[in-house]
């Protein structure tokens, strides 16, 4: 099972439960770290040489993300969100 589907079914009742860590807005105290026991942030523990190949996954998913989005979608903050519904 992936570490991060773990996070998110084990560590986030274990946050939620937790006086010190449900309100937190800290990067460090997240479902992730309870899971891995670290204290890094996403990012530092993502860029871990133990991670590399998960590193290498999310870069995939980032590609394709990218070619199935117009080049303006990021220039162009103007949306009328209340078009949506």
């Amino acid at each position: 099972m992936d570490d991060t589907v773990a996070a998110a079914t084990y560590g986030i009742p274990v946050v939620l439960q937790s006086p010190n860590l449900k309100f937190s807005e800290e990067p460090e105290q997240t479902a992730l770290n309870v899971l891995t026991k670290g204290s890094s942030n996403y990012w530092e523990w993502i860029e871990a040489p133990a991670q590399k190949y998960r590193l290498h996954r999310f870069g995939i998913g980032m590609q394709g993300y990218k070619v199935l989005q117009p080049p303006s979608n990021a220039l162009d903050g103007e949306k009328d969100f209340r078009s949506f519904h």
